[in-house]
């Protein structure tokens, strides 16, 4: 009886530890971009804004672009309430989400007009966009492909360090050979992706550019 109890102490304080790391780990907000003509939109501009309760100035947590399908991601953002503002030249829209407990919120749609949530809020949004600092990492997106150039699901992504004797994160291809490495450090590094026999190994360097690298990797 008493090794039963010590067991069941054990897996609480287990399920705890793990929700409250859960939680310092951040949530991904997911989402997709579409046109005026209400097709996705490659290329768009994303901006993960926040500003604090009675604070009109906004401060740029994260920026990336969608892919050719629309898409696009912010991986380990904190709790908190945030503006995400799509735009892609004068077309914009804008959504406002919540972060509770390291939850992954619903996935967000954009549809960008012209003129659109030109509330006040916008000039203060456009001017944390414009006056966003230098960045000091970026987020790292990809696709796994095969010979024939066809997504390759499954597949183990690892992002090792320059002289490939340090993991510093592992990933899985997810739909169209889909993965993604969040704030990312800038520097070199090397890519290792592998399924069964079929493996790869590349060096990469991830500078500042737009604040996103993508790249694709045939698995061979």
């Amino acid at each position: 009886m008493r090794l039963k109890k010590m067991t069941a102490l054990a897996l609480i304080t287990m399920s705890t530890l793990a929700g409250s790391a859960f939680a310092r780990g951040g949530a991904t907000i997911k989402g997709v971009v579409n046109g005026d003509n209400h097709r996705p939109t490659g290329k768009a501009e994303v901006y993960l804004l926040h500003h604090e309760k009675g604070d009109k100035k906004y401060t740029t947590v994260d920026s990336t672009t969608t892919d050719a399908d629309g898409e696009f991601a912010f991986g380990k953002v904190d709790d908190g309430t945030y503006i995400i503002l799509a735009r892609a030249g004068k077309l914009r829209d804008r959504s406002e989400v919540t972060i509770h407990d390291g939850r992954d919120p619903a996935e967000l749609s954009f549809t960008l007009q012209a003129g659109k949530a030109r509330e006040r809020a916008a000039d203060d949004e456009d001017a944390a966009v414009t006056s966003r600092a230098k960045r000091e990492y970026v987020n790292y997106v990809g696709q796994v492909v095969g010979k024939d150039k066809d997504a390759v699901t499954g597949a183990t992504v690892r992002l090792l360090d320059e002289d490939g004797k340090k993991e510093i994160e592992s990933v899985t291809s997810e739909k169209k050979g889909r993965f993604e490495f969040y704030k990312v450090p800038l520097g070199r590094y090397i890519l290792d992706v592998q399924k069964g026999k079929l493996h790869v190994a590349q060096k990469v360097t991830l500078t500042e550019t737009d604040g996103t690298e993508s790249i694709q990797i045939p698995l061979r």
